[in-house]
Formats: C-alpha cells, structure tokens, sequence
C-alpha cells in the first residue's frame, strides 16, 4: 500500500500563496462561502491529487488513490 501523506507543503508562488503553507488533510474545517474573500490562485494538479487523496483517506472514503478530480 502506497503512503498516504496527510500533511502537505504549499511554498511561496503556489497558488498564488505568499509564504509558506502546510495543508493538514486530517484537521478539516467547514467554513461558509461569504467568509471567503477572493481567490488568490490555483494549485497544480500534482499537488491537487496529493490533497484530495489525504482527505479522501481522513474521511475514509474507499479506493482514494483513484480519485478524479476534474470531475
């Protein structure tokens, strides 16, 4: 079985991030949409998968390796 990273690193340039980042797959939140104020970019795919299969595996979604998410 492949290694499941839940704590993914985001540098500076990154989706438009400014300084350094870390997405923690297993510490999820639910925030509403009127807090967010505009989009500052958008990750690469590569490191789009990355999160989607760590939190595919926090919420124990089965065959997370296999998520598409161009959906």
């Amino acid at each position: 079985m492949a290694r499941i990273v839940q704590s993914i690193y985001l540098f500076p340039g990154e989706g438009g991030l400014t300084k350094d980042s870390v997405v923690h797959c297993g510490q999820m939140r639910t925030i509403d949409k009127t807090r967010l104020r505009e989009k500052l970019g958008e990750l690469e795919k590569e490191k789009m998968e990355k999160i989607t299969t760590g939190l595919a595996y926090t919420i124990d979604i089965p065959q997370y390796p296999q998520i598409n998410i161009n959906r």
